[in-house]
C-alpha cells in the first residue's frame, strides 16, 4: 500500500494542507527473480544427472564389486563340505576337494581369492577408498568457491572416467585399492560440487522436489538393473563409464554458475552467461534484459563496497558466531550418524536374505517412493517444514535399527530374517530424506561465499561415516550377537536445533546476527524462522 505525505500549499491564512500519495519504493530485484524453470534449467538438471551417475555409480559399484559369495562349498569324490568358511578347514588348502562358489555377482572377492574371513580385507579396501572421498570432499569445497564450480566438475569428471577404466586392469587387491582410492579423491570432489552447481540454477520454490527426483534413489534402481545384466565387476565398471559419458558432451553447452560469478565479482562474465541463458529460455524482451542489467549494476556497486573489506573465506567462517557454529556441528553429527548407518547396511547388503539385485532394487524403489511422497507433501502442506521431515526420518531409522538389534540380541536372526531384511531396506531408504533435508538447509542457510565450504564440511561427516560403515559387521563377527548401536539416540536434541530454512515467511531471517553477516558476505543467510 502506498504511503502518504502532507503538503502545505500557500502562506498564512491561505495555507491549504493536501494529502498526497507517494509511490511505493521500487523493490530491488536479485538473481533469484530471474532464475526460472526453463530450457536451460532442464539442461542443467540433465547435466547434473550425468555427474551424479558417475559419482554415485562409482560409489555403489563397491556394493556389488565388494560383495562376498553367499556360500563357498568344497566338493570331491569322497568329501563334501557345504560351507568351508564355517568349517575347521582352510580354503587355501581344501581336503581333496574343489571349491565351488554360490554368488549373485562375480566380485573381486572371488576374482582375487579373498574368501571367508579374508573377505574382511575387501571391506577394509572400501574403507580406504572412502578416505579418498573424504579428502576430495574437503579440498574441492575451497577450490570450487575460489575458482568456480564448473572447473572443478570438469577436472573431477575427467579423472573419475579415466581412473574407472584403469581400475579394470587391476590384478591384485592392493593394485585395485590404490587406483580406486585415487579415483575416490576426484569422486568426492564431483559429488560435493555437483549438488551446489545444480541448486544454484534451480528456482527456490522448486528445489525440494527436484532434489528428491534427481537423487541417488532412481540411480539405485538403474544401477541394480545394470549390475544384473553385467554380472561381473569388470563389465559393470565399463557399463558405468558408458552410461556417464554423455555428460562429457553436455559440458559443451553449460556455463559457469551466474550466482558464483556475481559473488566472485566477475560481473562481465555473469552478464554474458545470463544473456546466453535468457536466449536459450526465449526471454529476449528488452524490458527483461534492462531489469537484468539493472540488477547486475546494483550487484557491481555492492561488490565495490564489499571489496574494501573483502576477506578470504574458509572453514572457520562456518563458526562465525555461536548460533552458526551450533547449526554447523549439529548438521555434521547428523550426517555422520546417518551415513554410518546407511553405508554400514549398503556395503554389507549381501548378508541379507534374498537376491542381492532384488534387495538393491527394493532399496532404490523405496527411496524414490519416499522422495516423491515427501516432495509432494512439502509442496501441499506449507507447515510441514524441513525439520519435521528430518524428525520423521530420524525416528524411522532409529526404530529400524532397534528392531534389528533386538532380533539379533534374542537370537531370532535366522527365524525372523525377514524383519532384518525389511528394517535394513527401510532404514537405508529413509536415510535419503535426511541427506536431502540437510542439503536443503545447507543451501538455504549458508551465504554463497562459504556454501561450498559448508558442503565440503558436511560431506566430511558423511565420508567418515562411509569409512567406518563397511566395518560395521566385521566388528560384530567375533560375537554372535549384534553389537550395533543406535547412532540416532540424540534425535530429540537435534530436533530443537536444526533450522527450518524453507523460504515461506517472506521478510524474516533466522537470526539477526546471521543476517548481518549475510549482508557483509553479499548473500542472504536464511529466509525462514526456526519452527
Amino acid at each position: 500500500m502506498a504511503s502518504t505525505a502532507t503538503l502545505s500549499l500557500g502562506t498564512g491564512a491561505n495555507e491549504v494542507e493536501t494529502e498526497v500519495a507517494l509511490l511505493p519504493k521500487k523493490e530491488e530485484k536479485t538473481l533469484d527473480d530471474f532464475m526460472k524453470l526453463g530450457k536451460y534449467c532442464w539442461l542443467i538438471l540433465l547435466f547434473s544427472e550425468f555427474m551424479l551417475l558417475s559419482g554415485a555409480g562409482n560409489t555403489l559399484y563397491m556394493m556389488y564389486a565388494g560383495a562376498a559369495p553367499k556360500l563357498v562349498s568344497c566338493e570331491g569324490p569322497e568329501v563334501y563340505i557345504k560351507d568351508i568358511c564355517k568349517s575347521s578347514h582352510d580354503f587355501h588348502n581344501p581336503p581333496n576337494c574343489s571349491l565351488t562358489y554360490q554368488y549373485d555377482f562375480l566380485s573381486i572377492n572371488v576374482a582375487f581369492d579373498h574368501l571367508c574371513q579374508e573377505g574382511a580385507w575387501v571391506k577394509t579396501s572400501i574403507s580406504v577408498q572412502m578416505v579418498g572421498v573424504l579428502i576430495g570432499s574437503v579440498l574441492s569445497g575451497t577450490v570450487a568457491d575460489r575458482y568456480g564450480r564448473l572447473k572443478v566438475l570438469s577436472v573431477c569428471f575427467f579423472m573419475v572416467s579415466v581412473l574407472s577404466v584403469l581400475n579394470t586392469f587391476a590384478t591384485t587387491l592392493v593394485h585395485f585399492t590404490v587406483v580406486r582410492t585415487l579415483l575416490s579423491v576426484f569422486k568426492g570432489g564431483l559429488l560435493s560440487t555437483y549438488g551446489v552447481y545444480k541448486m544454484e540454477h534451480v528456482p527456490r520454490q522448486h528445489r525440494f522436489w527436484i532434489a528428491t527426483m534427481i537423487s541417488w534413489a532412481p540411480n539405485y534402481m538403474l544401477l541394480s538393473l545394470v549390475a544384473y545384466l553385467c554380472h561381473d565387476w569388470k563389465t559393470y565398471q565399463y557399463a558405468i563409464f558408458a552410461l556417464s559419458m554423455p555428460g562429457a558432451v553436455v559440458f559443451c553447452f553449460v556455463q559457469e554458475s551466474p550466482r558464483w560469478l556475481i559473488q566472485a565479482g566477475r560481473i562481465d562474465e555473469a552478464h554474458r552467461v545470463l544473456k546466453k541463458i535468457m536466449h536459450i529460455d526465449g526471454n529476449t524482451s528488452d524490458h527483461m534484459w534492462s531489469e537484468v542489467e539493472e540488477m547486475l549494476q546494483n550487484e557491481q556497486k555492492k561488490q565495490a563496497e564489499r571489496s574494501k573489506k573483502r576477506k578470504n573465506y574458509n572453514f572457520r567462517h562456518l563458526f562465525w558466531n555461536r548460533y552458526m557454529a551450533t547449526v554447523t556441528m549439529i548438521m555434521w553429527l547428523g550426517m555422520f550418524s546417518t551415513s554410518f548407518t546407511n553405508y554400514g547396511f549398503v556395503f554389507n547388503i549381501e548378508k541379507l536374505s534374498g537376491s542381492l539385485y532384488i534387495n538393491a532394487l527394493l532399496m532404490g524403489s523405496l527411496r524414490w517412493v519416499l522422495n516423491i511422497g515427501f516432495g509432494v507433501a512439502d509442496l501441499k502442506f506449507k507447515s510441514l517444514g524441513r525439520k519435521h521431515i528430518h524428525l520423521i526420518s530420524k525416528l524411522t531409522i532409529s526404530a529400524c535399527v532397534l528392531s534389528i538389534f533386538l532380533t539379533y540380541y534374542f537370537e531370532y536372526d535366522e527365524e525372523y530374517s525377514f524383519i532384518i531384511r525389511a528394517a535394513t531396506l527401510l532404514a537405508s531408504a529413509t536415510a535419503s530424506q535426511v541427506f536431502i533435508t540437510k542439503s536443503m538447509v545447507l543451501m538455504e542457510f549458508y551465504p554463497t561465499v562459504v556454501r561450498n565450504s559448508a558442503v565440503s564440511f558436511k560431506s566430511s561427516a558423511s565420508r567418515i561415516g562411509t569409512i567406518l560403515g563397511p566395518q560395521l559387521f566385521i566388528l560384530a563377527m567375533p560375537v554372535q550377537k549384534s553389537s550395533v548401536r543406535n547412532p540416532h539416540r540424540d534425535v530429540p536434541f537435534r530436533r530443537h536445533r536444526v533450522p527450518t530454512t524453507a523460504a515461506r515467511n517472506e521478510g524474516t531471517t533466522a537470526s539477526g546476527n546471521i543476517a548481518k553477516e549475510g549482508e557483509e558476505w553479499g548473500d542472504g543467510a536464511s529466509d525462514g524462522r526456526i519452527k
